[in-house]
C-alpha cells in the first residue's frame, strides 16, 4: 500500500534567497509540481524553467531547487510504499524519475493534489485505502501525460492545450449545432488539418466527439419521463427522429425507449 508521509498544496514562496537544498534527500520519494518559473540544480549546475512541470526525487536523491527571478508556487507529495512497491509501480507505469516532465496544462494535476491533500487531513477509517488509491490516480494521469508527450511530436503536442479546450466545449455544449468548420475557423486553422491533428491528438474525430456529446446529453434527457423521444431529438438538435433513434443505437447498442425502460 503507498502511504502519504507529507504533502502541500499551493505554497508560494516570495523570498528570493528560498532555496530547497537536501543534500541527501528524503528517505521517501517526493512528487513535486511546479506551477511557476523556478531554478532547478542538476549537479550543481541550475536550469531555469518557466513552464509548469512535474519532477520526481528518488528516495535518498539529492533536492536542489528554488526561487527564479518571481514567487515560487509548487504543490508537493512525499510518500513511499512497502518494500520495493513505489520503484515497481514507477516503472510499470514507466514514468521517468529525477526527469523534468512538462504540462500543457497543469490544472488537471493540481486538482487532483488538492484532492489528495484534503483527504490527508481528514480522518476516517478507510483513509489509508482511500489515500492510497488517490496517490495511485495521480501517478496515472502523470504516466498518461509521459505517454502523451512521447508519443506524439512536438509540433502536434504544441496544440494540445488550446485543443484539450475545445474538446471540453463541445461536451459542455452536449454537441451544440456547432460544425468541425466553425470549430477550425475559430484558430485559424483549415478544416481538413484541424480534423487531422484534433484525430492524433485524441483518437478520435471531432465529429465523433460532437455526436457523442449530444448522445451524453440524450441519455441524461431520456431519464425524464417527461420529454418525448422525438423531443430529446429536437433538444439534441436532430432534425428528424428517426435519424437520432439510428444513432443513438449505434453509440448506445440499444434505442431510446429501451434506455429508456432501463433506466
Amino acid at each position: 500500500m503507498l502511504k502519504i508521509i507529507d504533502m502541500g498544496f499551493g505554497f508560494t514562496h516570495i523570498d528570493s534567497a528560498f532555496c530547497i537544498d537536501r543534500k541527501y534527500g528524503t528517505p521517501d520519494y517526493l512528487f513535486l509540481l511546479f506551477r511557476s518559473k523556478v531554478k532547478v540544480f542538476f549537479d550543481e549546475e541550475p536550469l531555469v524553467i518557466d513552464e509548469p512541470a512535474v519532477f520526481i526525487y528518488p528516495k535518498g536523491c539529492k533536492h536542489k531547487y528554488g526561487y527564479a527571478d518571481e514567487p515560487l508556487v509548487n504543490d508537493f507529495v512525499h510518500f513511499d510504499g512497502d518494500k520495493n512497491e513505489t520503484e515497481e509501480l514507477l516503472k510499470t507505469l514507466d514514468i521517468p524519475v529525477h526527469t523534468l516532465i512538462f504540462l500543457d496544462d497543469f490544472k488537471t494535476i493540481s486538482n487532483l493534489i488538492r484532492d489528495l491533500e484534503y483527504e490527508y487531513r481528514q480522518p476516517g477509517a478507510f483513509k489509508s485505502q482511500l489515500l492510497d488509491a488517490k496517490i495511485r490516480v495521480l501517478l496515472c494521469k502523470t504516466a498518461c501525460i509521459c505517454h502523451q508527450e512521447k508519443n506524439i511530436s512536438q509540433s502536434v503536442n504544441h496544440y494540445r492545450k488550446e485543443f484539450t479546450n475545445i474538446r471540453n466545449r463541445i461536451y459542455q455544449l452536449y454537441g451544440s449545432d456547432i460544425s468541425v468548420s466553425e470549430l477550425a475557423e475559430q484558430i485559424n486553422m483549415s478544416t481538413s488539418y484541424f480534423h487531422h491533428i484534433y484525430k492524433i491528438l485524441f483518437n478520435a474525430s471531432p465529429g465523433q466527439d460532437i455526436i457523442q456529446s449530444r448522445i451524453n446529453y440524450a441519455c441524461i434527457l431520456l431519464r425524464s419521463e417527461t420529454v418525448s423521444i422525438a423531443g430529446v431529438a429536437e433538444m439534441c438538435r436532430y432534425s428528424n427522429t428517426e435519424h437520432f433513434i439510428r444513432q443513438f443505437k449505434q453509440y448506445m447498442k440499444c434505442t431510446p425507449g429501451e434506455y429508456r425502460k432501463c433506466n
